[in-house]
């Protein structure tokens, strides 16, 4: 295959007929003799792919049956296309398929034992997966392919109170944190609270939500997973105080008397 570093000829031996000598050339194809006069020397550098061709021609005294020369082809099969495709990443839970480049004659063998050119994959946690080619000739190849999981950190909401009055500003919702390159959506239920906001790598937070019951969701856009996060804030508007009218059973009266009042 490819990785043939040399390749042993073996030509008619001119010791057989005294006075004979023989002498290796390149037809086609490239080759370095370790002894282009040795009848049975070695050739490297071999061109991949092609057929390299060499002669072994006698001179002097007819040797070896009368034949002068002769010719043998060497084949260097090229390396197949091992390609396991680009690394990929997924969500918690989720699967993906890996796909081999196709080649005529080739078979296949992935590290998690499946022998087809695709595969589907559910890993745990990120995983690289080897792929070994093997192709007609018997020549190997192999490649790998990481497959990531993207786990979004998991963060806690808070409010500072969990009530305000009637008619004021409502409360303040924070998160503890957030991550780059991931938007965070707050939410009313199961309705959205306005737009999400894109994490900073610092605490988010949102003001004035007044009551319902709010939660946050992480989502990474560029893979689409999603976490909800830690905490459920329950905001509620504090009841009006009941309003009584006071009363007196006078509005004067003697330093010796005594004065009485009540609450209507």
């Amino acid at each position: 295959c490819y990785n043939v570093a040399s390749y042993l000829l073996d030509g008619c031996n001119p010791a057989l007929v005294p006075g004979s000598t023989g002498t290796w050339t390149v037809i086609a194809g490239t080759g370095t003799f370790a002894n282009n006069h040795l009848y049975n020397t070695t050739v490297t550098g071999l061109t991949v792919g092609t057929i390299n061709q060499f002669q072994w021609t006698l001179t002097g005294l007819p040797a070896c049956g009368g034949t002068t020369s002769d010719q043998v082809n060497v084949t260097v099969p090229s390396i197949p296309n091992a390609f396991a495709g680009n690394d990929k990443t997924i969500c918690p839970g989720g699967n993906t398929i890996l796909t081999a480049t196709a080649g005529a004659g080739y078979s296949y063998l992935w590290s998690n034992g499946a022998v087809t050119q695709s595969t589907t994959v559910t890993p745990a946690a990120s995983t690289n997966y080897k792929l070994t080619v093997t192709d007609a000739n018997g020549c190997k190849a192999s490649d790998d392919v990481n497959v990531f999981i993207n786990n979004l950190n998991v963060y806690t909401l808070t409010s500072n109170a969990i009530a305000y009055c009637p008619g004021g500003p409502g409360v303040t919702l924070s998160l503890s944190g957030s991550e780059v390159g991931v938007n965070y959506q707050l939410k009313n239920g199961a309705a959205f609270d306005g737009s999400a906001l894109a994490g900073t790598g610092s605490v988010l937070t949102w003001v004035n939500k007044t009551a319902g019951t709010y939660t946050v969701v992480a989502t990474n856009p560029t893979t689409t997973c999603t976490k909800t996060m830690n905490g459920s804030v329950i905001v509620t508007v504090n009841t009006v105080p009941i309003s009584f009218n006071l009363t007196a059973s006078s509005l004067t009266y003697c330093r010796s008397e005594e004065h009485t009042s009540e609450l209507q």
